[in-house]
């Protein structure tokens, strides 16, 4: 009976863990938020623009890209570098 007891703890131990990494990693409302930002081509159809894309706050045309959740992460977003507002998304 102790085994039986000791590998559903062990068991429950490993689904709590597994959750934790997929909320760590994937981050559902990280990726909603992120799903409610305009592509590129979104984006440059609402402003109006051409060319080199500015940002429609401030007007300034230096962009960041970075990643949703970290460094790595496919899911990418584009923020002016002057008032720091996310502008549009990307994947790589």
């Amino acid at each position: 009976m102790s085994t039986f007891i000791l590998l559903l703890e062990l068991a429950s131990a490993l689904a709590l863990m597994a959750a934790a990494y997929y909320y760590m990693v994937y981050n559902p409302g990280a990726q909603k938020a992120w799903e409610h930002l305009p592509t590129e081509a979104e984006y440059r159809a609402r402003t109006g623009q051409s060319g080199t894309l500015a940002c429609s706050h401030c007007d300034n045309a230096e962009t960041l890209d970075v990643g949703l959740l970290r460094v790595t992460d496919y899911r990418r977003q584009h923020l002016c570098t002057r008032c720091r507002n996310t502008l549009w998304r990307s994947r790589i």
